[in-house]
């Protein structure tokens, strides 16, 4: 053979080939001109095209429980397969959990405990890795967590007295709801913070405020002190209808025994067993009542010498401030009506529609006595002109001063607290006073301040 005459030949060797007769047959794998040719797969798994990682041929089950009930713990395990190359587990548990197990001491645990604090279906991730940090398997299960109580439901603020009355102390309390699933709330209003613990969440709480309307914010947290919600409650306080002022005399003075009346308060007229018991007319207390007559637009009002209080006059004449006009109650502002509007136009009269608010527009447009800032006095403010001295065949008030008064029952401009539809009225046959319904038809005095 002539050694010189021989060409040279290129001898083609797959990558595959080679791959093959490293890998001792432990392993298989894709014999595709587009494979990873530098990754050689351990002992019990596959090349995998798609991903261009080695998997496992027999990959262990991820075994979870069909459901979970909320806050409560509950096992996660890998079971079965072939998990021999497998280093590191890197756990993801749905709700924002995640844990990495690492093999130690030629030991990997494949269980976890594990507590949901959030109701609603949660998907489980265990992601299984080799000692180069290959990724081996990625196993997923569902698993359903419940509340097993039921749905968490928020309680409702009450309020008692329903109508509270500015200065006066009310309660507020949190009633129904999810009570055994709230640890603890955050009561915020009127610039304050005050927390309350489980024990304490459905006692009621005192409050007093001089505001006319206060907004009450309660956050609520979990047994595991996540905020789950905040309720709230919008309050209106009334006016006091018991306003403090300068309190006058009754007018009484004269004083009576166990069968005779207005009698002079002497001991010659009473009797030893009667003078000095401290009867009004005997020991008077408070100032004494007196008054200054007013004159603007050619038009009479009285100031109360004593409160400050300017006063209507009545006339008797058939026009706006007839003596005979009647109204019933009626007040569309909800922070001042007691939670019901009342009656309008119900009375009878002339000069406006017959109810409290359209006579005193009208008494205001009209710019009585020269002002136009009449209102309906509070009940306190009508019974201080009450003058129990005056006999019981006429009004009990002074009459010289305030003419054409009735004998019957006058509005005041407070609500009654327990009653929705009533209202506190003066009535001028006794100086007495207690409260009638809004529909029913009374007089008006009308008063301002200065």
């Amino acid at each position: 053979m002539n050694w010189q005459n021989l060409k040279p030949i290129t001898l083609a060797v797959s990558s595959a080939m080679i791959l093959s007769a490293c890998s001792g047959g432990g392993s298989s794998v894709n014999n595709d001109d587009t494979a990873d040719n530098t990754l050689i797969c351990p002992t019990g798994t596959t090349y995998h095209l798609p991903s261009k990682s080695c998997e496992l041929n027999n990959p262990p089950t991820l075994t979870v429980p069909t459901t979970a009930e909320l806050n409560k713990d509950i096992m996660l395990a890998l079971t079965g397969g072939d998990i021999s190359q497998v280093t590191r587990i890197d756990w993801n548990l749905g709700d924002g959990t995640t844990q990495t197990v690492n093999k130690k001491d030629n030991h990997l645990e494949t269980s976890l405990k594990h507590r949901y604090k959030t109701a609603g279906s949660q998907t489980i991730t265990a992601t299984l890795y080799d000692k180069q940090g290959n990724k081996l398997a990625n196993i997923s299960q569902s698993i359903q967590v419940n509340d097993a109580s039921g749905a968490l439901t928020l309680p409702t603020v009450t309020i008692n007295p329903d109508n509270p009355v500015k200065g006066a102390t009310f309660s507020v309390a949190l009633t129904g709801g999810s009570n055994d699933k709230f640890s603890q709330a955050i009561w915020e209003y009127d610039g304050q913070s005050k927390t309350v613990q489980k024990a304490d969440l459905y006692k009621s709480m005192s409050i007093k405020t001089d505001k006319d309307q206060l907004t009450i914010h309660i956050i609520l947290y979990d047994n595991n002190n996540n905020v789950v919600g905040q309720v709230n409650k919008n309050i209106k306080l009334l006016d006091d209808p018991h306003t403090s002022f300068t309190l006058t005399a009754t007018g009484i003075t004269k004083c009576a025994t166990a069968t005779e009346n207005m009698l002079d308060c002497t001991l010659a007229a009473l009797g030893s067993d009667w003078y000095g018991l401290g009867q009004d007319g005997e020991a008077p207390a408070g100032a004494p009542m007196a008054y200054e007559l007013l004159t603007g637009q050619a038009e009479t009002c009285v100031k109360d010498k004593v409160t400050g209080l300017i006063w209507e006059q009545k006339t008797d004449d058939g026009g706006l401030r007839d003596k005979d006009n009647t109204y019933t109650w009626y007040n569309p502002d909800s922070s001042k009506n007691g939670g019901s509007a009342g009656t309008q136009n119900g009375g009878a009269c002339v000069g406006s529609d017959c109810d409290t608010q359209a006579y005193i527009q009208a008494l205001n447009a009209a710019n009585y006595c020269g002002y136009n800032n009449w209102r309906l006095p509070k009940y306190e403010e009508l019974r201080s002109i009450i003058n129990y001295g005056y006999g019981r065949d006429q009004p009990a008030i002074n009459i010289e001063v305030f003419p054409n008064t009735q004998s019957k029952s006058y509005w005041s401009s407070s609500p009654v607290v327990s009653e929705v539809d009533g209202v506190w009225y003066v009535g001028f046959s006794s100086g007495g006073g207690y409260y009638r319904n809004k529909s029913n038809s009374n007089y008006i005095r009308a008063v301002r301040s200065e």
